[in-house]
């Protein structure tokens, strides 16, 4: 992926505004959520670059304009242009794009403050940003309170969802396959007894045993003899 391409994947994944979670608009609260920070770690930055050199306030201002309020489909900007709505009124719009115009202004060539701490400062919280993304590229789910939905606006980056396949079980070793039950063959009607049109099968009989010949009387023997 391009240096471009990842600019370009860092504004889509951009975060969202959370302003329940803190006193302001929720920017802050927003940056810590999308990128998995400390809430405190992200507001001292801010307090820090506006005092010295005032881009904390220069960049507060840009994200309540540019980043979509959770529950909203576009940002306060974008519907300030006809995109979408937004929750925010078109006056307050207006009245915060006014306010932003006179924090850049302080930070012009022409009034660059204490040698030039306000670009400093700007070069060093857009850095962070930047090193966020790289650690976190991937956005994580929509808070509770939004209607947000990742997958719908930012399509060509969120992670690929994996359908689960139902697969065949697979037979444990040694364990031979299952066969389906082998059906015992149906009995021969024709030939079983009782059938119609045919007659019962006769017993067997043992053969009758026939008169034994009994030796000669011992008178005849000795006429032959004689």
């Amino acid at each position: 992926m391009s240096f471009t391409d990842q600019l370009n994947h860092m504004w889509r994944t951009r975060p969202i505004r959370l302003p329940r979670s803190g006193p302001g608009a929720g920017v802050c609260a927003g940056i810590a959520y999308r990128y998995n920070v400390d809430v405190v770690l992200v507001r001292v930055a801010f307090v820090v670059s506006t005092i010295f050199g005032g881009a904390g306030g220069v960049l507060y201002l840009a994200g309540w304009l540019l980043f979509t309020q959770a529950g909203d489909r576009v940002s306060a900007a974008e519907s300030l242009f006809g995109k979408g709505r937004a929750s925010q009124s078109h006056r307050k719009t207006g009245l915060l794009i006014i306010l932003l115009i006179v924090a850049v202004s302080s930070l012009a060539p022409i009034n660059m403050g204490a040698h030039g701490s306000g670009l400093v400062s700007m070069a060093l919280m857009l850095g962070g940003w930047w090193l966020l993304y790289q650690r976190t590229p991937l956005p994580p789910a929509p808070p509770d309170d939004s209607r947000w939905d990742w997958d719908e606006h930012q399509t060509d980056w969120a992670a690929p969802a994996f359908e689960t396949t139902s697969e065949p079980a697979v037979a444990q070793a040694g364990t031979p396959p299952s066969e389906p039950p082998v059906a015992a063959p149906a009995a021969d009607t024709e030939h079983e007894a009782g059938a119609p049109g045919v007659p019962p099968a006769e017993p067997v009989r043992a053969p009758a045993a026939g008169p034994v010949a009994s030796d000669p009387p011992t008178s005849t023997l000795r006429a032959g003899a004689d």
